[in-house]
């Protein structure tokens, strides 16, 4: 595991050198099999270096919307998905 701060607007640039470190690690601690991140990460750039790393990467390759806007959640019409299946989100379960 590797961990590190900086102040960059933006984290495309910041896997390299996340991966520096972490196969800069000691032996025993194991070899580094995964990259794990976030869709800030993600660049073919970023999925090649970890590549010739030998190392797989498991980046997110953008954002899914999670609730759709109030508006649309709290209108008097019930929205159809495209699918067969209701859209229902004032229902648990």
């Amino acid at each position: 595991m590797g961990v590190d701060v900086v102040q960059a607007a933006n984290d495309k640039q910041q896997l390299q050198p996340m991966l520096n470190k972490v196969t800069a690690l000691p032996d025993e601690l194991g070899e580094v099999e995964t990259m794990l991140a976030d869709s800030g990460y993600f660049s073919a750039a970023n999925v090649a270096a970890c590549a010739a790393a030998g190392i797989e990467p498991l980046i997110a390759m953008g954002r899914q919307p999670h609730y759709a806007p109030l508006a649309e959640r709290f209108a008097p019409h019930r929205p159809r998905r495209k699918t067969p299946r209701r859209w229902r989100p004032w229902r648990i379960g």
